[in-house]
């Protein structure tokens, strides 16, 4: 068995190979489209994004805009009840 330093293997490793590596062609380019597949989905994006928009703009008009969110009273039904303490035997503090 031959013994082969370090920088042999370095020499080998950097000597180009004697023949040309193969060229891997793919399809023609001019050929490849994207076809009916390809129209229908950029079609039902831009129909989904229609419909999306349309339905944030109809949303967005309900909201009531205020300079102040304080100056606005809110409704008797939305204010919660004051909490009621207890000191755990069922009676209220005096």
């Amino acid at each position: 068995m031959v013994a082969v330093t370090t920088s042999a293997w370095f020499w080998v490793a950097a000597t180009p190979s004697p023949s040309p590596s193969p060229v891997v062609r793919g399809p023609d380019p001019d050929l490849v489209t994207p076809g009916v597949a390809g129209f229908l989905v950029v079609f039902l994006l831009a129909l989904a994004t229609i419909f999306l928009l349309r339905s944030m703009t109809g949303h967005l008009r309900k909201v009531r805009y205020s300079p102040d969110p304080a100056a606005e009273p809110e409704p008797e039904e939305a204010r919660p009840e004051p909490a009621k303490a207890d000191n755990g035997n069922g009676t209220p503090p005096a």
